[in-house]
């Protein structure tokens, strides 16, 4: 069985955070939520709240019962 993790960065004045958004075990709805999220990006993007607002987001395949090692990214200063 594939899973499906929707994760999204949001990187403020200094750092990265990582966040998981939805993790699916159907590729399509994996997509759907993340136009959803990406759309609520846009959105926050307008007004004045742009450094909370997710910069990436993105679907990460991976098995299910498996053992993994992905990496979701980071930032060190």
């Amino acid at each position: 069985m594939k899973l499906y993790a929707v994760i999204g960065t949001i990187t403020p004045d200094c750092g990265e955070f990582i966040h998981l958004y939805g993790l699916h075990t159907d590729r399509k709805a994996a997509e759907r939520r993340r136009a959803e999220v990406e759309a609520a990006a846009r959105r926050a993007n307008e007004g004045e709240i742009e450094d909370v607002a997710p910069r990436l987001v993105e679907v990460v395949e991976a098995d299910g019962d498996a053992a993994v090692d992905i990496s979701l990214g980071g930032y060190i200063e």
